[in-house]
């Protein structure tokens, strides 16, 4: 790549407080990564960026999914998710950010699904979407691979693994956002094509990232196995390893930076938020300085729908 945008993960949680992320500019010689920060204004996120950039580019990776499950696109005639996302919350899809209280709330045009447990189960979101296995509303990228276990669907959103809450609130109050404001001036990996064509001045490259993924990218073992990211003491002795990447990409860290990662993020319960937001700017600065391959999906369904996680090696179909 030829170009060097400035480079942002942001770990995204529900809550306010677990929304960490992390940057990076280049001087010239090298990447300088900056220490965790907490996510402001969420509106204001992504537009504080792109104001900011001047004549650079701007690459943002997102921990919450981007793109819809294949089987869900026929049952909605989607075709390509970036036309779908600026269709969603106006009709028929003017509930479709409402998570449903009840199955039998839940369709098409509103598949989120529980508001709060209680009574019920992943065969009801099933049913109600017309598909016939949970698994047909996996994306691709989801599925088991030998790195990891298999993700929780993207419309469901109960239980400690879900994604679907993250998601709303990523499209709503974020992406969808930006694609109606600022049009040419934003675009969407692997939707609107590989990353070498995407970076250009004053535009900001959104992308989905996942940090257990981006772990794995870096050498190290899957979290859950052998150790937590959860954890101080686990986080602490990932630090050699990381380091060993950060000498080879050549990427520098400022002092703060420096002193937080050493320390494992400190004892506080963000730590973790903090952690996976620096791990996953370390791979996404990996593949911006050309020692991974981005991982860009050739499968058309992939590329226009389901879309793809930074980094992750294209293995399986959409269909």
């Amino acid at each position: 790549m030829t170009q060097r945008p400035y480079v942002v993960h942001a770990d995204w949680g529900t809550a306010t407080g677990k929304r960490w992320f992390t940057a990076a500019r280049w001087d010239g010689r090298h990447y300088w990564i900056e220490q965790p920060e907490l996510v402001g204004s969420v509106s204001c996120f992504l537009p504080e960026i792109l104001h900011e950039l001047d004549s650079d580019a701007a690459l943002v990776g997102f921990d919450f999914p981007i793109g819809i499950p294949y089987a869900y696109a026929r049952k909605v005639d989607a075709t390509d998710f970036p036309a779908f996302l600026r269709r969603a919350g106006g009709l028929p899809f003017e509930r479709f950010f409402d998570v449903a209280r009840t199955a039998e709330q839940v369709s098409v045009t509103r598949p989120f699904y529980p508001h709060r447990p209680g009574g019920t189960n992943q065969s009801q979101l099933v049913r109600a979407l017309g598909v016939a296995s949970i698994t047909e509303l996996l994306r691709a990228c989801e599925r088991r691979c030998a790195n990891r276990s298999q993700a929780s669907p993207l419309f469901w959103t109960l239980g400690a693994k879900q994604v679907g809450k993250a998601a709303i609130s990523g499209w709503r109050d974020v992406i969808r956002p930006m694609l109606s404001d600022y049009d040419d001036a934003v675009a969407l990996w692997p939707f609107d094509g590989p990353l070498d064509s995407l970076i250009a001045p004053q535009r900001c490259v959104i992308a989905e990232t996942y940090p257990a993924e981006a772990c794995v990218q870096l050498g190290l073992q899957p979290p859950g196995k052998g150790w937590s990211k959860g954890s101080r003491d686990s986080r602490i002795k990932q630090v050699a390893i990381l380091t060993a990447n950060l000498d080879r990409f050549g990427i520098k860290l400022s002092r703060c930076a420096k002193n937080a990662f050493e320390s494992g993020f400190g004892t506080a319960k963000d730590g973790e938020d903090q952690f996976d937001s620096f791990v996953g700017l370390v791979a996404m600065l990996a593949i911006v300085l050309g020692f991974r391959e981005e991982g860009f999906p050739q499968e058309d369904g992939l590329r226009r729908i389901e879309g793809w996680i930074l980094g992750q090696q294209s293995e399986v179909s959409a269909s």
